[in-house]
């Protein structure tokens, strides 16, 4: 029994996810993690906290997707979603519409089973203004 447990534990990794504090410029885009599924394998992410710690807006807020507040998390999976990186509409997202801070629901998690390649991002959706921001988060890779 015990090497059974083993033997699944091995065939999963959990994922770190992490952005020290960054300073993002009118419409950049950070790359957290780019994960890589293979026939088979299945990622699974449940948590996830996104700070805006400061934002240095000149003039009116000008944002690229309404609805993607002034920064925003997003999870980006194969297809035509990782060509309009950040402008698609992400497969996972949490958004911030001002200073402050938000974590998914660790109970909603979102599982991806298709092979491919998923990017999971933070973006400064504004034009016109520097944001201070910081994630933290974990991912779950199960092999087999």
């Amino acid at each position: 029994m015990d090497h059974l447990v083993a033997q699944r534990a091995s065939a999963v990794l959990n994922v770190p996810l992490s952005l020290p504090q960054t300073l993002l410029q009118g419409y950049d885009t950070v790359t957290v993690a780019t994960i890589k599924l293979a026939l088979g394998q299945r990622l699974v992410i449940s948590h996830a906290t996104l700070q805006l710690l400061q934002a240095k807006i000149t003039g009116p807020p000008v944002k690229i997707q309404c609805s993607l507040g002034y920064c925003y998390l997003g999870v980006y999976g194969q297809g035509f979603e990782a060509i309009h990186i950040p402008t698609g509409s992400p497969t996972k997202q949490l958004v911030l519409q001002g200073p402050g801070s938000k974590a998914w629901n660790p109970y909603d998690h979102r599982e991806f089973h298709l092979p491919g390649t998923y990017e999971i991002v933070v973006s400064n959706n504004l034009q016109n203004a520097d944001l201070d921001v910081v994630m933290t988060g974990s991912a779950r890779l199960y092999l087999n």
